[in-house]
């Protein structure tokens, strides 16, 4: 549906989002890939390769399941809790082992902080608003704010003084206006 390509509006799948992991999960499945769920990877185990200098992961090591082999490993954690917590590094390469300190060093100075939150809120039937005409006007993205002024003050209220801004600017999204089978 190009419809819901428009710019500025926020794209959304037909089905939801949930749509995505099950289609992932349906052609990695076709093609040999296994999944394991509701398992903690503890180790993300590595073995040294040649005087290269390069690691070969080989494996997870998971609770309740011991160590899995493995070729290739997709980490969705964190790159601080997968380099920082996960990565097993062999101690035998000196070369390699100092490469990947100073890449956690750099990991570890990550900023994940965020001046904004999202709130889901699931209603009964679609929203009334004052100035909105018809049902057909809540299509896409709303914006609650009243000017560039507005905009500019809450960023500096939230990110300078380290605080919520008194009218913070609310963004909000229907998508069940965009996909019919929500």
């Amino acid at each position: 549906d190009q419809g819901s390509l428009r710019r500025g509006v926020w794209s959304y799948i037909p089905g939801g989002m949930g749509t995505i992991s099950k289609e992932l999960t349906r052609v990695c499945s076709e093609n040999g890939v296994d999944f394991l769920t509701d398992a903690k990877v503890t180790k993300i185990n590595t073995e040294d390769v040649g005087d290269q200098g390069h690691l070969k992961v080989t494996g997870v090591n998971v609770s309740q399941h011991g160590t899995i082999p493995a070729d290739i490993v997709v980490s969705n954690a964190t790159p601080y809790h997968t380099f920082r917590n996960l990565l097993s590094v062999p101690t035998t390469n000196h070369n390699l082992s100092n490469d990947l300190t100073n890449f956690q060093q750099q990991i570890e100075n990550v900023d994940y902080s965020s001046s904004c939150m999202k709130i889901n809120i699931a209603c009964r039937s679609c929203p009334t608003f004052m100035g909105a005409a018809a049902i057909d006007a809540l299509n896409g993205t709303i914006h609650f704010e009243t000017s560039r002024l507005q905009m500019e003050r809450a960023f500096y209220e939230s990110c300078i003084e380290k605080r919520l801004p008194e009218r913070p600017i609310i963004e909000m999204v229907l998508p069940s206006r965009l996909d019919k089978s929500l």
